[in-house]
């Protein structure tokens, strides 16, 4: 049962986390407003949604 939570709980935060990280990007990439510092901050938001999930997964 409580396994079920714990599963549950990741689930709903690793999609609500993934909706911030789209919610970022999504007006420069709908828009083609790719200057550098748009570019290089969709990136940085990439590596940083897999690397805070890497590290919750392994935790």
């Amino acid at each position: 049962m409580e396994y079920t939570k714990e599963k549950l709980f990741v689930i709903i935060a690793f999609l609500a986390s993934l909706s911030f990280t789209l919610y970022g990007m999504l007006p420069t990439l709908v828009t083609g407003d790719f200057t550098a510092l748009n570019t290089l901050s969709i990136i940085m938001s990439i590596f940083g949604f897999i690397g805070t999930w890497t590290l919750a997964l392994q935790w």
